[in-house]
């Protein structure tokens, strides 16, 4: 099993760190919380990653996570 921090989610998928942590936290991608902090120690396996394209291939999961704002939209 392989397992991979926030940021090389962030990298595989193409989106930014704090997009992957809005998944997470709408329960949309699973992890592994290796500390008690938030957002400390958050792990993501092969297979839950894999679970997540999955489901959004199938449209089960929004590519955009609710309450995540995109940076563009500010002052425009």
């Amino acid at each position: 099993m392989t397992l991979y921090t926030v940021a090389e989610v962030a990298e595989i998928l193409r989106v930014s760190d704090s997009q992957v942590y809005a998944f997470i936290n709408a329960g949309k991608l699973r992890c592994y919380r290796l500390t008690t902090k938030k957002h400390g120690g958050i792990r993501v396996s092969d297979a839950q990653l894999e679970e997540f394209l999955r489901d959004m291939e199938s449209g089960r999961v929004e590519a955009r996570p609710k309450g995540f704002r995109h940076i563009d939209r500010i002052g425009g």
